[in-house]
């Protein structure tokens, strides 16, 4: 699921020209995605079951348990995302 989750939110992000920045692969027993939302200090981290959003004024786990659905997970990291990449641009 985090190679799917990292290309919608890749595309969610273009959308409003914005990005992921710093993308890389990181963890030894888990792996996982992590990068930082274009002009912003958003850390964005990609799990094979779960995300988080995390930088100044937010913190946000994205968790299987919490939705009814993989696709209701992703949309919701997706949505929260993009809200944070829009308001360090000053755009709605």
């Amino acid at each position: 699921m985090e190679a799917l989750l990292s290309g919608l939110l890749s595309g969610a992000l273009g959308a409003i020209g914005s990005g992921l920045d710093e993308r890389r692969v990181e963890g030894r027993s888990e792996s996982f995605i992590r990068g930082r939302l274009r002009g912003t200090e958003v850390e964005v981290f990609i799990y094979n079951d779960e995300a988080q959003l995390q930088g100044p004024g937010v913190d946000q786990r994205f968790e299987a348990p919490d939705y009814p659905s993989g696709e209701a997970l992703a949309q919701a990291f997706i949505d929260h995302a993009v809200a944070c990449a829009r308001m360090s641009r000053g755009s709605s």
